[in-house]
């Protein structure tokens, strides 16, 4: 049986995230692109 994921929608603690085992994903890359194209 497949290990289901948690997606941890507004949860900033990364310690929270590990303890839960839940997703994260970084998304630093795309920091650049919304300061110069904004957001909507």
């Amino acid at each position: 049986m497949e290990k289901k994921v948690r997606y941890p929608v507004g949860q900033q603690s990364f310690e929270v995230l590990r303890e839960r085992d839940c997703l994260y994903v970084d998304k630093t890359q795309f920091i650049e692109m919304l300061l110069d194209e904004g957001s909507q």
